[in-house]
């Protein structure tokens, strides 16, 4: 009768391809990860936009990791004083998006992130000098919005 067992070097790479794709499983099924990985610079604030949600990140008031619910605006509150740059991530994996300024006071409107894009960028940032409520919206989908509270 033969034996099944496995060698260890087989059972070595079937355990090492496992690991593997188990690293890579939250980051390719589009389900957000943990903010805790994001280093939170107390000069800067930060929000990502996902496929369909908006999250605040760091130094937006309120709860870091935070998500707006569906057709909610995001609020992020902050004083020019402190917080310096916004920071705008992308993490959606299929849709396109792109953060437009609504109204005045305004900021520049930003290139279109797309994901099916060779080399796709990630992020972009916003500096802030004077106090006010910057809205914003995602161009490509309508409901993702909010305002930027920039305080004294």
């Amino acid at each position: 009768m033969s034996k099944l067992r496995q060698s260890p070097k087989r059972r070595f790479f079937a355990a090492l391809v496992l690991a593997t794709l188990s690293l890579g499983a939250d980051r390719c099924s589009g389900i957000p990860v943990g903010d805790a990985a994001l280093p939170c610079n107390p000069g800067a604030a930060m929000i990502t936009i996902w496929d369909g949600r908006i999250q605040k990140n760091c130094n937006c008031g309120g709860v870091d990791g935070e998500f707006a619910t569906s057709n909610t605006a995001l609020t992020c509150t902050f004083s020019i004083s402190t917080v310096k740059t916004l920071f705008i991530s992308y993490q959606g994996p299929f849709l396109r998006h792109q953060f437009k300024s609504v109204g005045t006071p305004s900021t520049q409107s930003r290139p279109v992130f797309d994901p099916s894009a060779k080399v796709p960028f990630r992020s972009h940032s916003v500096v802030l000098t004077t106090a006010g409520t910057y809205q914003f919206q995602d161009e490509f989908d309508a409901t993702i919005f909010g305002s930027i509270v920039a305080t004294p």
